[in-house]
């Protein structure tokens, strides 16, 4: 019985034992199995990876390559329009095949202009009797002023060239105008000094406006033309005011004064919209060597100020702390006009030396120079999208460049007479110019804003045949210059 009971004991702990070797065999081969099922999924994914890696690898390069041919034929087709516009058009059309980038459009809005050199206007507004200085838009787009030295300026309809509204103050000439913010009323400025405030009603002769008159010690009194009482003034310059530039909010008026050997003086006003209270905000007294300031500009943000002169210098200004920021040194000779590009970040500026140039404004560094006119550039003003800038030249043409290549995409030439101003629409669509001949013209710029699936449209109503074989070799599957 013992033996029995002793046997069984046995075989219960060898059959223990077995159990717990069995148990712990099974855990091993699991954790084993696991860990050959993770590397094999750890396998497989290193493998999808690389082979994922290897395909964007080889999207990239095919991208990159794409790019450069791109390039290549954009450039090419630059190269050859002088010479041979129907290949400069079938290189650059290929260029955005190719690859869609700025410089690949902008090539082909050249190759479109060199198909019609001479952009004629869409429409020309004529109404005064003497030179025409200076064109905008209303902020919607849907009318254009103008003013001129015959003493008035006129509000016109874009879409049709009507005249609108007639503003006449004083029997001086009308230097320039601007739009109020909301499109409803007008801010025109005299050479006499006087500044005008005009609302626009329906009718003109429902027509009220605020204007100032100057006093030979440099005062403006702000008056109210209806009544007659003069509502305020800006005082304290060191002589009778030379020109002014009211800011697109009317928040700012910059005046320069002083003549006849008098202090040369710059100041800024800070002004209501109705020009009722005003302070002097900063004050700039010109070197020695500036007989005066030609122009001004505000930045988009109305913090700073950029003056031109006949030094050859462009100087920006923060307003509020009366500080120098940067001087913009390039033009060989006096310096016409500067805007600030939409975002504040650049500077276009032109001059009596036939160029416009394109600066950073933080820096004052020298980005572009635009070469083409044959006389002085009276102004220069970017596209509402920064992409472009328009200039108006005394030879008798406006041109249009691509700041991407530094080229122009468009002349256009209206009637006889030196351009005095170019400007764009709010979309960008159109640029209306002024002349010496007593008109304003506006012109259609379907390229500039046009896609490049709508460029691609625009060139195909002038391809008329395909590259050739040995052009094919060239410059697709060559690596050549076609030179």
């Amino acid at each position: 019985m013992m033996e029995k009971r002793l046997s069984q004991r046995r075989w219960r702990r060898r059959t223990t034992r077995l159990r717990r070797v069995g148990v712990s065999f099974l855990i091993a081969l699991i954790i084993i199995l696991g860990v050959f099922a993770r590397q094999q999924r750890d396998t497989a994914v290193t493998t999808q990876a690389t082979a994922y890696a290897r395909e964007t690898d080889a999207l990239a390069q095919r991208k990159l390559a794409l790019s450069h041919l791109s390039g290549s034929l954009s450039a090419n087709a630059l190269l050859q329009l002088p010479a041979d516009p129907e290949l400069g058009l079938l290189l650059a059309v290929e260029g955005l095949k190719t690859a869609i980038s700025p410089q690949a459009e902008d090539a082909l809005r050249e190759a479109l202009a060199y198909q019609a050199p001479i952009h004629p206007p869409l429409r020309v507004l004529s109404g005064h009797t003497h030179i025409v200085n200076y064109a905008t838009f209303s902020p919607d787009g849907s009318l254009v002023l103008t003013t001129g030295f015959d003493g008035t300026a006129i509000v016109w309809q874009a879409n049709t060239g009507n005249p609108v509204f007639i503003l006449q103050g004083s029997k001086g000439r009308v230097i320039t105008g601007a739009f109020s913010p909301d499109g409803q009323a007008v801010r025109t400025v005299n050479d006499d000094g006087s500044i005008y405030v005009w609302d626009l009603p329906l009718k003109v002769s429902q027509a009220r406006s605020r204007g100032s008159t100057v006093k030979d010690d440099g005062t403006i009194y702000v008056w109210d033309l209806l009544t007659g009482h003069n509502t305020g003034k800006l005082a304290g310059t060191a002589g009778p005011i030379e020109s002014a530039t009211i800011s697109q909010d009317g928040k700012w008026i910059v005046t320069n004064s002083g003549f006849q050997g008098r202090a040369k003086e710059t100041q800024v006003w800070a002004t209501d919209a109705d020009m009722l209270t005003t302070s002097v905000a900063m004050k700039i007294e010109l070197p020695g060597n500036i007989d005066s300031f030609w122009n001004a500009a505000f930045s988009p943000d109305n913090q700073r100020v950029i003056i031109v002169s006949n030094s050859g210098l462009a100087q920006i200004w923060d307003i509020r702390a009366g500080k120098l920021l940067v001087e913009l040194a390039g033009h060989q000779g006096g310096v016409t006009s500067a805007q600030f590009s939409p975002d504040g970040r650049f500077v276009v500026t032109s001059g009596v030396d036939h160029t416009a140039r394109v600066w950073e404004a933080a820096t004052g560094r020298s980005l572009l120079t635009l070469t083409g006119h044959t006389a002085s550039v009276a102004q220069a003003a970017f596209s509402p999208d920064g992409k472009f800038v328009v200039t108006a030249g005394a030879d008798e043409t406006a041109r249009i460049w691509a700041l991407s290549t530094g080229r122009t995409i468009l002349t256009l030439k209206g009637p006889p007479g030196a351009i005095n101003s170019a400007e764009f629409s709010p979309d960008g669509r159109f640029v209306v110019t002024v002349s010496d001949e007593g008109s304003a013209q506006i012109y259609a710029c379907e390229v500039c804003r046009a896609s490049a699936a709508e460029l691609l449209v625009m060139a195909s109503a002038y391809v008329k045949r395909p590259l050739t074989a040995e052009e094919r070799a060239t410059y697709l599957d060559g690596t050549g210059s076609g030179n």
